[in-house]
């Protein structure tokens, strides 16, 4: 198992508005295979990822963030 942090900063015209946001957020990508904690900030717009790297897709967290609405980019950690 390896585990790591993935740093992303929404951009564009969806941010994240509100702490309702917030949760959205944290309950959505939660749910996604080998994520282990989500935080994310409307102060800061960015998104925190823990990740098992074996046991992740962070192409499904796309998915689910192009699915809310949120364009992303992925900052160093």
């Amino acid at each position: 198992m390896s585990i790591v942090t993935k740093r992303l900063k929404v951009i564009g015209e969806h941010t994240i508005h509100c702490s309702g946001c917030e949760t959205t957020l944290q309950l959505v990508l939660g749910q996604a295979p080998g994520v282990h904690q989500v935080t994310a900030s409307h102060r800061t717009q960015e998104i925190h990822l823990v990740m098992d790297t074996q046991n992740s897709d962070m192409h499904q967290v796309q998915e689910q963030l192009d699915w809310l609405g949120y364009t992303v980019i992925e900052e160093e950690a």
